[in-house]
């Protein structure tokens, strides 16, 4: 799942040059892949956490996303997150610890 904020972040990364050799391998710009994802995800409208719980306000919007979904798990490379070790009831995982954990199910 995502959010509107989270898939404008998402696009913004996407524009980086980074990513410009990436995206130009599979023929699409920033604006055409973020259009492929966002037909892959559930959009929820996103309600604010009561108060600031990552370092990085940012996460934020990740954990309210996650809360506003009724997800179980969020898998992320972020430090801030990852520090959480979990929110709300939601586990917060590496992705190679999510895929060790679920590749045989």
């Amino acid at each position: 799942m995502s959010s509107e904020i989270l898939l404008a972040e998402l696009l913004t990364v996407l524009q980086r040059e980074k990513f410009a050799e990436r995206l130009r391998r599979i023929n699409k710009t920033p604006v055409q892949f973020l259009q492929n994802y966002r037909a892959l995800v559930e959009v929820v409208d996103v309600t604010s956490l009561p108060e600031p719980v990552c370092d990085d306000p940012d996460d934020d919007v990740v954990l309210a996303c996650a809360i506003s979904g009724a997800a179980d798990i969020i898998v992320s490379g972020d430090d801030h997150l990852l520090r959480l070790d979990g929110y709300a009831g939601i586990l917060i995982m590496k992705p190679a610890v999510f895929l060790s954990q679920f590749k045989d199910k």
